[in-house]
């Protein structure tokens, strides 16, 4: 088999909007809070939108029933990371182009998983 890479342009937006996808309905069975740490590793009120235009901004996912003593943390990095695996286990061929409202919560849950965790941990 030949294995072939293609760029696709990602906007800010697009990441922010599945990450509204993943909070609003994805992951709230596994996660009950996040909080948002802005480039000076400050928390923020506001919400997700900064990690789709910032590399230094974090969000941080509090897992439900939990007992680790680190909650996992997502950059901007991580994110795309997610994105190239959850991609890569797709069997069809994607039309050159991410359609954000082809993502729905289930899909935006297992990119936010593989982001944080490196695999589907909540399946």
């Amino acid at each position: 088999m030949t294995l072939i890479t293609l760029k696709i342009e990602l906007p800010p937006q697009d990441i922010n909007d599945i990450l509204c996808t993943a909070i609003e309905g994805g992951i709230n069975y596994w996660c009950d809070q996040y909080e948002v740490l802005n480039d000076d590793n400050q928390k923020v009120d506001y919400a997700w939108e900064v990690i789709g235009f910032s590399d230094k901004a974090q969000l941080v996912f509090f897992e439900n029933e939990s007992d680790a003593d680190t909650a996992p943390t997502m950059t901007r990095i991580s994110f795309l990371i997610g994105l190239q695996k959850w991609l890569d286990s797709k069997e069809w061929i994607w039309p050159f182009s991410i359609d954000t409202g082809d993502i729905d919560a289930g899909d935006a849950d297992c990119i936010v998983q593989y982001a944080l965790f490196g695999e589907l941990k909540y399946c």
